[in-house]
């Protein structure tokens, strides 16, 4: 009775589960139990059939057991993670106990076991190997357990992912996006060559994909309330389906024995040396960091019903101070005199630049200075400079200011595991993350770059993440089980930016089609605040985070079901995947303009004021365009509906065998069938540009399809295959090669989500690079709201949009392979070398179709030339248009090398990876890869951005050998004094990340395409940060031609960091521990710089283009994972557990 009522309930609630999927239509596969195997053999290494194994949790008494097969080998597959206890039995043979033996999840652990003839009623107890190889799967796998998150030094933050630095293959992890859109701070790394967003992160088996910041989790747990963390980044399981790296996180589970943790860390200003850029001669800028919280968990029945509780709150007050380019006073009266080549008047001489005559002097009359601007200019908001300027021209730099950020988060974990019978077992999870933040912008009401180290927006925000799993696993039989869980996370933010609910634009400027006066007040509000206003070379205005305000909620769900079948020497596992992703979101974002927000957007460049064939162009000229009002870039971003709605899906089954085929040789072969259906809108499908008609189609709606009509890729079968050969007991030979779809769903497709009709990036070009699109006074075209209701919407040709072809949509693929030898050396110390390979074919990517051939302009563009491609001769196409399509092949060869340590007190690690990854560089006015004319994609190869050639790390963690237990100084007071104490570092050497020398695009006068700098001779690397490079082996290319720099060729500052701690333990009635830690970050205080480039704190443009006055200076920070905290920072921490 019992039995039956275990099962039906168990079947109730997966039933429950299943009908879900009516409630919310919105994340691949984790196996959130590991495996024990092993043989049973006589001293003479002969099979001992049908020996009883059985394994008991040493915290929970959780018990399986099973028989050896007739090859004398035992399988415990789908165990829960913990440490067992395995015995052994048979008859005329000893029984033998094995302590200390550890499950992990998704890991097959083995331990062959000796039995010694005699009495069953003696007995031998043995313990098991402090660190155990990889004996039965060959996918390259790493392991952060509870030992190395709790000890080794977890920078500012605490977050788990600080430690992939530590695992080779991982590229340094960065922060990436919004305290909206990634408001838990997850990070963004590459493992073994996959590309960021190929990533799978399940906690607890639930996905966390994050469907806005596209490469980070959307969920992270507490530290605290973590067990393990694993990352296995090549020659996947069947099980699993990632692309890139599958990274799955184990909460903890409470234990017959109460446990539990009381904790505080804390940082300020006055343990933090000055960053880099800051003023010494000031005061350190405030900056406290305090994080806090316990944990608790223990038996609510003892052997049945457990609870684990977890809380982290953090809360930082960071003032930072930043450096920017703003004009001078004579600038903004219109003295431009400080420029060394002239200023030339774009209302002279012809439309493409030539015969343009020079403002006398340099100086532009009063009367041409736009009144709009001159109301801007009037303004205290937009600072003077403060300081001396350094560049070519004196002006980069000018300005120091301070701004204050406030982050407040509280981070909830609770779990309850059940075993209510020995053949049922069950948890249910949930994690809660609160986060509320304020982060001001540089020029108040007038915007301008966000005050903060690490968040992309500016304002104030506030998101609710919940993340939760449900699992049960059942045992039909010894060697018949049967596992499934349901997992859900949510998404719900919004975040608004300062003076939003004032119209400058209008009110203050005066720019014709940004009165939004008669609209709604929701509506209204959205497109409030200062239009962004980009001078080249200067900090921009208005809003640099073009994606704001944010308004989300976005719901994820997965479903997977596990048949496990243990048949002699086979391991069989059979299963069902199943991921839903939705996204409700109001956001005024599209990736048709840079330079464009909802309250506008005018860029102003040095070629409206440059004459053609003329004197190099400077910042002077850009900021003379903005004096006069001509933009050469110009457009806003309408949002129609309230809300748009994104649906993705994914299933997928897959079949996969581990099989022992000798005592020493383990097989693991499977096939896996995976399927994504092309996503849909609520209530139709997506859209695609027929520019045959120049319509967009709305599939699902008259005779087009839901699905768009996509005919060549439904349905993707790809293979398995691993061998573990194991030579005696010490040395493990692994070979992988395992298949995966390109996981990439929603990620490629994510800015998809904010494609017209439902939002219209507005785009006014200029004829070409010398002229303008439009004026202030001019302003900007109020676009009529589209009609949905047939199915065919005419484009306007200046609306930005994202296109795809049904009859040629397909889904690439991603070939992995390693060769591992892992050797236990002796005792305590293990070592291993790989070779770790994958091959990305026909990644997705955005294909820009509306480019136009060098020389041509707008006029040239293909969509703008009538009847090419087939377009209607009336189009007048010349917005962005990119097409979602597929380029080359991305490679990456790695050899990696890695050794573990742990003896007397003493654990650690030192890994080193040597690598290439190549591939086509997304296009990027930054990066360059942006040669869009046919002839010269090549331009575009070369290695990718997270690219890492030498990667070397090492963690310690030492127990001092003194006090009680310890070889020295055992007893007395001086054991009191002297014990407790430990030692942890880590240690870091990594080289330089790739970056191209750019130019202006000026020289091309070729839409859509980027332009690269000339390479007079191989650049040299002078170390100096002022000139990286030696400017003068880089020059502006002449008109007509690319230039001739490659594709991300040149390298970036490489770092070196060293981070320290020190801590005492207490230990009073053997139950309670009492520890103080302090922990040393950068210990040697060694500023960390980036490569030059964009940097998005300041707004400015790249300081890698030659045309650029700030050319190769590398004064920008690197971005590190650690929220912006370079400078050597000191945190003090107490804990008190028992």
């Amino acid at each position: 009775m019992t039995r039956f009522h275990g099962r039906g309930m168990f079947l109730a609630s997966v039933l429950a589960v299943m009908g879900a999927l009516e409630l919310v239509n919105p994340a691949h596969a984790q196996l959130l139990q590991g495996s024990l195997t092993g043989n049973v053999t006589d001293a003479n290494q002969a099979a001992i059939v049908a020996a009883r194994v059985v394994a008991t949790d040493q915290q929970t008494n959780f018990t399986r057991d099973t028989l050896t097969s007739s090859a004398g080998v035992y399988n415990l597959p789908t165990l829960p993670p913990g440490t067992y206890t395995v015995t052994v039995s048979a008859p005329s043979f000893q029984v033998t106990t094995v302590t200390g033996v550890s499950v992990s999840p998704e890991q097959v652990t083995r331990r062959d076991v000796t039995l010694t003839i005699g009495q069953l009623n003696q007995k031998v107890t043995v313990s098991g190997e402090a660190i155990t190889l990889q004996t039965d799967r060959a996918d390259v796998r790493d392991e952060l357990n509870i030992r190395a998150l709790q000890n080794v030094p977890v920078p500012i933050g605490r977050n788990y992912q600080m430690l992939f630095i530590t695992l080779p293959g991982v590229s340094p992890p960065q922060n990436s996006n919004s305290f909206t859109a990634n408001s838990n701070r997850g990070l963004t790394f590459s493992v073994n060559g996959g590309a960021q967003g190929t990533n799978s992160i399940r906690v607890d088996g639930t996905g966390t994909f994050n469907m806005t910041a596209l490469a980070v989790a959307q969920f992270i747990p507490a530290l605290e309330a973590i067990e393990s963390v694993s990352v296995s980044g090549n020659s996947f399981d069947a099980e699993q389906s990632a692309g890139g790296g599958a990274v799955n996180i184990t909460v903890k589970s409470g234990t017959n024995t109460i446990h539990g943790s009381l904790f505080e860390d804390h940082t300020n200003q006055h343990l933090k040396a000055y960053a880099w850029a800051a003023d010494r001669t000031q005061p350190s800028p405030k900056y406290i960091n305090n994080q806090y919280g316990g944990t608790i968990g223990g038996p609510i029945k003892r052997d049945k019903l457990f609870y684990f509780l977890s809380f982290e709150g953090t809360g930082l007050s960071q003032t930072a101070p930043f450096l920017a380019q703003v004009p001078t006073q004579a600038m903004r009266t219109g003295d431009l005199r400080g420029s060394p080549n002239p200023i030339y008047d774009p209302l002279t001489g012809n439309a493409n630049g030539a015969g343009r005559l020079p403002f006398v002097g340099n100086i532009i009359p009063a009367d041409r200075i736009d009144s709009g601007v001159k109301a801007l200019l009037a303004r205290p908001e937009w600072s003077l400079p403060n300081q001396a300027g350094t560049g070519a021209v004196g002006l980069a730099n000018n300005l120091l200011t301070n701004g204050n950020t406030y982050l407040r988060r509280a981070q909830t974990d609770g779990k309850v595991s059940w075993n209510p019978t020995q053949k049922l077992s069950m948890f249910a999870r949930l994690g809660w993350g609160n986060n509320y933040w304020t982060t001001p912008e540089q020029f108040g009401d007038l915007g301008g770059p966000n005050m903060s180290y690490t968040n992309t927006a500016g304002g104030l925000g506030a998101t609710n993440v919940f993340n939760g799993t449900m699992s049960g696993t059942y045992i039909i039989s010894p060697n018949v089980i049967f596992d499934a869980h349901f997992g859900y996370d949510v998404n719900i933010a919004y975040s608004k930016q300062p003076a939003q609910n004032q119209n400058l634009g209008w009110t203050l400027m005066q720019i014709p089609g940004l009165n939004t006066s008669g609209q709604p007040p929701y509506k209204a509000l959205q497109q409030g605040g200062l239009p962004t206003i980009t001078i080249d070379g200067f900090a921009v205005l208005g809003s640099v985070s073009r994606f704001q305000p944010q308004d989300y909620f976005d719901p994820q769900m997965n479903i997977d079901a596990n048949l496990s079948w243990v048949k002699g020497a086979h391991n069989l596992r059979f299963g069902f995947d199943s991921d839903f992703q939705s996204s409700n979101e109001s956001q005024y974002q599209t990736p048709s303009g840079a330079f464009i927000s909802s309250a506008g957007g005018f860029h102003f460049v040095q070629g409206t004021t440059q004459l053609a064939g003329g004197p190099a162009a400077n910042d002077y000229n850009a900021f003379a365009s903005f004096l006069l009002g001509f933009s050469q870039d110009s457009g806003k971003i309408y949002q129609f509906p309230d809300y748009y709605y994104t649906r993705t899906r994914y299933y997928a089954l897959y079949a996969r065998d581990q099989w022992q085929v000798t005592p020493r040789l383990t097989v693991n072969v499977g096939v896996r069938a995976d399927f994504h259906p092309y996503p849909g809108r609520k209530g139709n499908g997506m859209e695609y540009y027929d520019n045959a008609t120049n319509n967009m189609v709305i599939c699902g709606v008259g005779a087009t399809p839901f699905d768009c009509g996509i005919s060549k890729y439904k349905l993707g079968i790809v293979p398995r295959l691993g061998v573990s050969y194991r030579l005696g007991n010490s040395t493990v030979i692994r070979a992988g090669l395992g298949v995966s779809t390109d996981p990439i769903n929603l990620f490629a497709l994510a800015n998809r989500r904010l494609n017209y009709p439902y939002i219209l990036g507005q785009i006014l070009l200029p004829p070409n690079s010398l002229s303008y699109a439009t004026t202030l006074r001019q302003g900007i075209p109020v676009p009529p709201t589209p009609d949905l209701s047939t199915g065919k919407v005419p484009v306007p040709g200046t609306a930005g949009l994202f296109d795809f072809d049904p009859a040629t949509y397909k889904r690439g693929y991603i070939e992995t392979y390693n060769l591992t030898i892992e050797q236990r050396i002796k005792d305590g110390w293990t070592a291993s070398v790989a070779y770790a390979g994958s091959r990305q074919i026909d990644p997705m990517t955005s294909l820009e179709e509306n480019w136009s051939p060098i020389g041509t302009g707008t006029g040239g563009q293909l969509l703008n030339t009538p009847g090419l491609n087939g377009q209607a001769a009336n189009d007048g196409r010349i917005a962005s248009t990119p097409l979602l399509g597929i380029m080359g092949t991305t490679r990456y060869d790695s050899l990696q090398g890695r050794t573990q340590a742990r003896f007397s007190g003493v654990t650690l690690s030192v890994g080193y990876t040597f690598s290439k990854n190549l591939g086509f560089q997304i296009p990027s006015a930054v990066q360059g890869g942006a040669a869009m004319p046919w002839l010269y994609r090549f331009k575009n190869y070369g290695p990718l951005p997270f690219d890492i050639a030498k990667n070397f790390q090492m963690t310690a963690v030492v127990e001092l050998p003194f006090g009680k237990g310890k070889h020295w100084v055992s007893n007395g007071k001086a054991a009191g004094i002297l014990g407790g104490w430990q030692l942890s570092g880590l240690f870091s050497d990594f080289g330089g990340r790739p970056f191209s020398a750019v130019a202006s695009a000026a020289s091309l006068n070729a839409v859509n395409s980027f332009q690269f700098a000339d390479c007079l001779s191989t650049p040299r690397q002078t170390g100096d940060i002022l000139h990286w490079y030696d400017p003068s082996a880089f020059a502006v290319p002449k008109a007509g031609r690319f230039g001739s720099c490659g594709q991300n060729s040149l390298r970036g500052p490489g770092l070196i960091n060293a981070d320290a701690g020190v801590e005492k333990r207490f230990i009073f009635r053997e139950k309670w521990t009492f520890s103080f830690r302090a922990e040393m970050f950068n210990l040697g205080n060694t500023p960390h710089h980036a490569s030059p480039g964009f940097s998005s704190s300041t707004g400015t443009t790249a300081a890698n283009s030659v045309s650029n006055g700030a050319f190769m200076q590398a004064i920008n920070i690197a971005n590190t994972g650690r929220d912006g905290i370079d400078e050597r920072t000191i945190r003090f921490s107490l804990k008190v557990s028992f």
